[in-house]
């Protein structure tokens, strides 16, 4: 199985291919020691990805353990919209940045580029309101649940992982024998204010709990609420 992803600039300025995934990213599925590591993007993959001694697509013994590293979706949508549209200010360098032009109008996607380094609130507020429309086989932007179709049925998850807690990292830390390093990490106080404007707007928050509505029953299997 395959997650994509369009990382990088536009190749050749064919703006149709580059929306219809050319950059092709393996799934985060990758062992480190005996533990089988299932990762999403926005959830920790670049700290994987740094680790040398690690297996990528490896196959899985009865004797592996597997780990599942999740991330609180609010949280994890709030990374994505901070990395892929407010960090950056050219729109060929942000698959999202690219989306989001195809979605609006020129008028839209103008007022847009403005907010996002002038009302932070107002931007994150488009780009919510137009979350339904943008390209979903972004890897950024998939369910976390999705990837544990590449496992066995039989195969039960033995850990949980919380990447934005720190005693939960520190568990994994130990369980696999390494020291993760934080990649591409938001800025604190950007993060925050959007993180209490959900917190005092339900509507918002709905939008991502509609979209994302798999994983919360999912993790609930699991005693898990993916929405704190």
């Amino acid at each position: 199985m395959y997650f994509y992803a369009n990382s990088g600039p536009i190749i050749n300025g064919d703006r149709n291919n580059y929306l219809n995934n050319v950059t092709i990213v393996m799934s985060r599925i990758i062992k480190i020691n005996n533990f089988i590591i299932l990762c999403n993007f926005k959830c920790g993959y670049s700290s994987f990805s740094a680790i040398e001694d690690k297996i990528i697509e490896p196959k899985i013994k009865k004797t592996d353990k597997v780990v599942f590293v999740y991330r609180n979706i609010f949280n994890r949508n709030i990374s994505v919209f901070l990395n892929w549209c407010y960090r950056k200010n050219k729109i060929d360098d942000s698959w999202l940045l690219v989306n989001m032009q195809e979605k609006l109008n020129s008028v839209q996607f103008d007022n847009f580029m403005k907010l996002k380094n002038s009302n932070l609130v107002e931007a994150y507020k488009i780009f919510l309101n137009n979350l339904h429309l943008i390209n979903f086989k972004n890897a950024h932007l998939a369910e976390q649940c999705k990837i544990v179709n590449k496992l066995n049925s039989k195969k039960k998850i033995s850990y949980f992982i919380n990447i934005d807690d720190q005693n939960n990292v520190q568990m994994l830390n130990d369980l696999i024998s390494t020291n993760l390093e934080c990649y591409n990490k938001s800025d604190d106080n950007t993060k925050k204010i959007l993180i209490s404007f959900l917190d005092n707007n339900e509507v918002y928050k709905n939008i991502i709990k509609s979209k994302y509505k798999n994983d919360i029953i999912y993790f609930n299997n699991f005693n898990i609420d993916i929405c704190n």
